[in-house]
């Protein structure tokens, strides 16, 4: 999934994405958005290690055997771009906002150019696991078009109304183990269909 800027991709966000749909796609119909995302925080981790590192870190590997000036300033980095609190780390946000940026991608390409998404609110969820934690952690928000407006056009100034983002977190234990999926199921629908601002 990609998170665009300035009209153009900015980066690739390492996460799986899928839509809440039971049935096949019809026949000439266009495929469905994606409405949840999925990322998993000890994954995260690595990837960012990696990245700070060079793409030739593997994430199984521990740190750095050489104390070397490079491997120091490495860490360094690593500590900064590393969130104190994991449950907020702004890479979520960027998912969430590279969700919705989707769907109204999508949305536009089965109105063929002819969307005026002026007032429209867009949904995303993101599915966050942890190993170490045993439990779901589940993310929803609201994001208007005026709000993605704002990455399409940096250069514009932003509306003094709906300023900010508001993300939601719900927190689901994995166990009872036999009634997760059910579970799970249920909280991702409530998660996506709860009713948009008007």
């Amino acid at each position: 999934m990609y998170f665009y800027y300035a009209g153009r991709r900015a980066a690739r966000l390492t996460c799986r994405a899928f839509s809440l749909v039971r049935d096949g796609i019809p026949d000439g119909e266009y495929p469905p958005p994606n409405h949840v995302a999925w990322l998993d925080l000890e994954e995260l981790a690595c990837l960012r290690r990696a990245y700070v590192f060079g793409r030739t870190l593997k994430c199984n590997e521990p740190s750095h055997a050489e104390n070397t000036p490079s491997s120091r300033r490495a860490e360094t980095l690593l500590r900064y771009l590393t969130p104190q609190h994991t449950l907020q780390d702004p890479y979520m946000a960027a998912v969430l906002i590279a969700l919705t940026q989707s769907q109204r991608s999508t949305s536009a390409e089965q109105c063929q150019g002819r969307s005026d998404d002026n007032g429209t609110y867009w949904r995303a969820v993101l599915m966050v696991t942890s190993h170490k934690q045993r439990c779901v952690y589940i993310y929803s928000t609201n994001i208007s078009a005026e709000f993605l407006e704002r990455f399409d056009r940096p250069d514009c100034s932003p509306p003094i109304t709906n300023a900010g983002l508001t993300i939601e977190c719900r927190q689901l234990q994995l166990q009872e183990y036999e009634t997760f999926p059910r579970r799970l199921e249920v909280s991702l629908r409530e998660a996506y269909y709860t009713p948009r601002p008007r």
